[in-house]
């Protein structure tokens, strides 16, 4: 496709810059994370993981608490 529009194009519409151009402003200048938010974030990610953990047991004492609360329907589910 860049060939097609190069090939209608004559050489007078080519433009050339003479700028150069740089990515330091764009950069980000790192800085060690301070031991607080390591902290926390680190509490935070061990929140999520023992409640991932935990989940499926709780599920398991759920159908074992409605079980006992409803033994009719328990019995029709199993079967």
């Amino acid at each position: 496709m860049a060939g097609v529009v190069g090939g209608l194009m004559d050489d007078e519409f080519k433009v050339e810059f003479a700028e150069t151009f740089s990515t330091e402003k764009c950069l980000p200048n790192p800085s060690r994370p301070s031991r607080s938010s390591i902290t926390s974030q680190s509490l935070i990610m061990l929140g999520w993981f023992v409640l991932i953990l935990v989940q499926g047991y709780m599920l398991r004492l759920r159908g074992v608490l409605m079980g006992k609360m409803y033994p009719k329907i328990e019995r029709d589910r199993i079967r």
